[in-house]
């Protein structure tokens, strides 16, 4: 089993902390599709914390009752009880105001790709406005708009030859990859942000050195001929 996290939710609440509230988003969304544990207007899930070190067996049962005690106290998750017997303990857990804020930024941020849209956490003491009232600055956190490099992951030469491919292109993929390679992976001075673009851009240098060579050839047929 794979577990990952957001590492500004990881400076926030340690890394225990944002792999649960990752595995639990999950599971909340996965309840929200198919429409179950609806609450007071709310999507939940539940688990005990045995289970949850079923789940994450390199957690102890403190680290866990540690994270989700911090997932709530920072208003990333909120906690409730649903269960249809009064005596059974276990505690269901809902995405909390600042949650929802973060997981709504990171969508729009996937979906736009919109590099000035980053998410900015600091250790104890920012201000957090939330999205309807911006009058509540006793919290520990605060949003901004700031500009920020994105980190560019380099193409496999299978991800590359499938899409000049689907281009129907003629570039070399592994041309392409060990030129780029060999200046580190940059264009001009910065580094790559979008190899399909670079991709295309080679498109486009390839079509005007035929149309060159095209030019040339049949000039030079034409002195041939006189």
């Amino acid at each position: 089993m794979y577990h990952s996290f957001n590492e500004k939710i990881a400076e926030l609440v340690g890394i225990g902390g944002a792999v649960i509230y990752n595995h639990i988003s999950f599971w909340i969304k996965k309840n929200e599709i198919d429409n179950r544990n609806y609450h007071d207007g709310k999507y939940w899930t539940y688990n005990t914390h045995k289970e949850y070190m079923l789940v994450f067996p390199y957690l102890s049962e403190q680290q866990i009752k540690y994270a989700l005690n911090k997932l709530v106290e920072k208003n990333l998750l909120i906690k409730g009880n649903y269960n249809k017997e009064r005596r059974d303990r276990t505690t269901w857990y809902a995405i909390g105001e600042l949650g929802e804020h973060i997981n709504s930024l990171m969508q729009k941020l996937i979906l736009t790709n919109d590099e000035e849209l980053i998410l900015t956490i600091g250790k104890d003491n920012f201000n957090y406005s939330t999205i309807a009232d911006n009058k509540h600055t006793d919290s520990n956190y605060i949003y901004k708009k700031q500009k920020t490099k994105t980190s560019f992951t380099p193409p496999t030469i299978e991800e590359v030859e499938a899409y000049c491919f689907e281009r129907a292109n003629g570039i070399d993929p592994e041309q392409f990859i060990s030129y780029y390679q060999s200046i580190g992976w940059k264009i001009g001075r910065n580094t790559m942000k979008d190899w399909k673009s670079a991709v295309i851009t080679w498109e486009k240098k390839n079509k005007e050195t035929k149309k060159s060579e095209t030019i040339k050839h049949n000039h030079a047929d034409y002195i041939a001929g006189l």
